[in-house]
């Protein structure tokens, strides 16, 4: 009687382990679908966070380069004024020409950007003037540019030096023509005493004539140190290499810049506007 009782538990025993392994597996189906939604829903989140990002970053660049339009610092740079014999001297480019192996190559990089404004005491034709000075101080800085490419290229061969030619705007200029017009009482300086002398008869305020006055006879100077270092390499005295270290175009066209201001003008690195 005993083991009959046994004999009857066995088969309900095996029915409970059966019933826990469908209930485990059935525990197991359903964790695995929620975690897949979880996964799902938290990739979608993830995805989204990152586009809102980027929506705002977009926004952000948008606004900072609106802002920067309407304080003018977007102001492309603008073209020279024709003022030697006829090179124009617009900002287009300049290519060099060795007589040894055709190379070419372009213009030395500009700075950018552009000075503040500010109100003048001058009248219209005066600033008109100012402004000339200033854009033909920005061509002794191209002048200058062009001499230096020269030098460098030349290698410290005074021979390259003095053969060496560069086509700009249909103008062939060469180290000793380009010598030539920034000498002192050369062409560059002696337009530029023209300039003042006639904002001079004017009758411009004194302090603006006084500082345009300074900063162009810097632009002079600075001009003449340039061509005495060509001169001095064109004649064996000198190198090439000299050149390149008196030659400083960044500094004349800051100079420009600064007469541009006395204007009240808007100058870009290499063009003065009023």
């Amino acid at each position: 009687m005993k083991q009959v009782r046994i004999n009857e538990r066995l088969p309900a025993h095996g029915n409970a382990a059966a019933e826990y392994a469908l209930v485990g597996t059935l525990i197991c189906v359903v964790s695995l679908g929620a975690l897949l939604s979880f996964s799902g829903a938290f990739s979608a989140r993830i995805s989204d966070i990152k586009s809102d990002m980027i929506a705002k970053a977009d926004k952000t660049s948008q606004e900072n380069a609106i802002r920067a339009a309407q304080m003018g610092l977007n102001t492309p740079a603008g073209s020279g004024s024709a003022c030697i014999d006829a090179w124009s001297g617009n900002g287009s480019g300049a290519t060099a020409t060795t007589g040894a192996n055709g190379n070419t190559w372009g213009l030395e990089g500009r700075p950018g950007g552009s000075a503040p404004t500010k109100e003048s005491n001058l009248t219209p034709a005066q600033e008109k003037i100012v402004t000339a000075i200033a854009n033909n101080a920005h061509e002794v800085a191209q002048l200058q540019k062009i001499l230096r490419q020269i030098a460098k290229l030349s290698r410290g061969n005074r021979e390259t030096f003095r053969k060496t030619t560069v086509v700009y705007n249909g103008t062939v200029l060469s180290a000793g023509r380009i010598a030539a017009w920034l000498k002192e009482n050369g062409y560059m300086s002696a337009r530029l005493q023209t300039l003042v002398d006639k904002l001079a008869a004017t009758g411009a305020d004194k302090g603006v004539l006084s500082e345009v006055n300074t900063l162009t006879g810097q632009v002079s100077s600075d001009a003449a140190t340039s061509s005495n270092a060509a001169q001095s390499a064109l004649t064996n005295a000198g190198s090439p290499t000299t050149v390149v270290v008196q030659t400083n175009p960044v500094k004349t066209d800051q100079n420009a810049a600064a007469i541009c201001e006395t204007a009240g003008g808007t100058d870009t690195g290499t063009r003065c506007g009023v």
